[in-house]
């Protein structure tokens, strides 16, 4: 229970996190959630919401969820088929030093065209930028708050 409520940004009491921690932790919360979905320990045995929450996971960089998107794309489990988008999940979870992932992705090559395989590839290109910009706007964003505070003489809020 402690874990779907985690996934939910309930947080317990005895964690002391700033917002940054807190959004951190959710995502792996997610991504500990939905495998348990995967594999029905403590809640029903649920690949569509395990993709869902693997998807999210992974879309905001988690390598692990999305080795597992890639996975869910490529056999149809909680999700539909898909072998040029599982071949984006398996290259961004490779670029991230997931070797069972590159393994995954060479696989899949094999039963994919040149084009599908370029399309892949251009997609977890245009993912990396925009993740890449998206990080680096959340780390200037913290600087400016922490400025802020200091400037101002008190410490940053929970």
């Amino acid at each position: 229970m402690l874990i779907k409520a985690e996934a939910n940004g309930k947080f317990a009491d005895d964690v002391n996190l700033d917002k940054w921690g807190k959004r951190i932790r959710q995502v792996r919360q997610k991504h500990n959630l939905g495998v348990l979905y995967t594999s029905g320990i403590g809640v029903p045995l649920d690949f569509l919401s395990a993709y869902k929450l693997f998807k999210e996971a992974a879309d905001e960089g988690l390598p692990q969820s999305q080795l597992n998107v890639g996975i869910a794309l490529q056999s149809g489990m909680g999700a539909k088929k898909d072998f040029v988008g599982a071949y984006k999940y398996y290259t961004l979870a490779a670029a991230q030093g997931f070797p069972s992932a590159a393994k995954a992705r060479d696989n899949l090559a094999q039963f994919l065209t040149r084009f599908q395989i370029q399309a892949g590839q251009r997609m977890a290109n245009g993912f990396m930028k925009r993740h890449t910009a998206k990080q680096k706007y959340i780390q200037e964003r913290m600087a400016a708050e922490r400025e802020l505070f200091e400037a101002l003489g008190r410490t940053p809020p929970d």
